[in-house]
């Protein structure tokens, strides 16, 4: 029994640093996870709910989300034209994912059809493109869509902090209004 105390390791404290780090990751895989939730449910749509539409589906929803964002959002702390401000982020994360990494001259090249000299793996592929093509389209439009709003979400952050301060001073006056009128202090109050 002592052994096996002996043999287990004491536990290791992070530091500021590796816990700030760790948050970040955290963050980014559940963002992550909600943009591969997004496509997933658009791939669905495109096949249950809307299939007349198909593509046309998520570019309608890109431009609706800007256009809610221009005639609704009109000031921010942040940036002077929000609906700028997220058009530029939705342009900015299709270069950054799709244009810089090359991913758009693969699908515009596996676009073109093949000529009649081309092999089996280039026709197989223009067939595998022609059946998919549309749910890579819509995917890579979800993606502005989730910039947009992540665009929406950062400018609305002041508005958020406000209402953090405002709650948490009211909470703390509470706290003391309890404490000097004679009241209990519990925490199932």
């Amino acid at each position: 029994m002592a052994e096996r105390a002996a043999a287990r390791p004491a536990p290791v404290r992070q530091g500021a640093f590796a816990r700030a780090v760790a948050t970040l990751t955290q963050g980014l895989a559940w963002l992550l996870l909600a943009l591969g939730l997004a496509i997933l449910m658009e791939w669905t749509g495109m096949l249950l709910w809307w299939p007349e539409q198909g593509v046309a589906h998520s570019r309608a929803l890109l431009a609706r989300e800007v256009e809610y964002l221009d005639r609704d959002f009109r000031q921010s702390l942040l940036a002077s034209n929000p609906a700028r401000f997220a058009r530029r982020a939705a342009g900015t994360a299709h270069h950054s994912l799709f244009e810089a990494t090359g991913v758009m001259r693969i699908l515009d090249g596996l676009a073109r059809p093949p000529g009649p000299d081309a092999g089996a793996v280039r026709q197989r592929l223009y067939a595998l493109n022609r059946s998919v093509g549309d749910f890579v389209t819509a995917a890579i439009q979800v993606t502005q869509v989730f910039a947009v709003r992540l665009a929406i979400l950062t400018l609305a952050t002041p508005v958020l902090v406000l209402f953090t301060l405002v709650a948490l001073v009211d909470g703390l006056v509470r706290r003391d209004l309890r404490r000097w009128g004679g009241g209990r202090e519990s925490s199932f109050v």
